[in-house]
């Protein structure tokens, strides 16, 4: 026979902060969504910064929580602010579209191409290839070269081929 487990009463205090906290994150997440569809700018274009006003009630927390606001609503800066006395959360979003901005939405575009064609041409995951593009940023062409694993980059029809081993 064993004793009932004991329960620790801090780890619960913890949970019940973190699940208060993640309410407060899929609330701003809902927020700029919502933002985004009012604005109509998909998710898969990035967007500078979103500016959120905690409402009163809204429990506040660390930034260690903001990765999951800045990778669900496609933001690479979140930025919080007071002054607002709204009794609700607010969310701003920037939605200025800077050439940079629009580059990376076309380079992961590209990616998102590149990785259906290698898919039907049964490429291995860690095989590289040869790739052929009519157009693509400049600036992101190390980053396309990097995540599709890119030997060669040419200009031309889209065409992917194997490396000849």
């Amino acid at each position: 026979m064993a004793d009932w487990p004991q329960s620790n009463l801090k780890l619960k205090t913890e949970n019940l902060k973190l699940i208060d906290e993640m309410k407060h994150v899929r609330k701003i997440v809902e927020l700029g969504l919502a933002a985004r569809k009012e604005a109509q700018i998909k998710v898969k274009q990035p967007l500078s910064k979103v500016t959120v006003y905690p409402g009163e009630k809204e429990t506040k927390f660390g930034t260690e929580l903001d990765y999951l606001i800045l990778d669900e609503l496609n933001i690479k800066k979140i930025e919080y602010a007071t002054g607002k006395t709204e009794s609700e959360t607010k969310v701003e979003l920037d939605t200025e579209l800077t050439e940079d901005l629009i580059a990376e939405r076309q380079a992961r575009e590209i990616l998102r191409m590149i990785q259906e064609e290698r898919k039907k041409a049964g490429t291995e995951l860690d095989e590289k290839i040869n790739l052929s593009l009519e157009e693509w940023p400049e600036k992101f062409e190390e980053y396309i070269k990097k995540n599709a694993l890119v030997e060669n980059l040419s200009k031309g029809k889209f065409e992917i081929a194997r490396l000849k081993s």
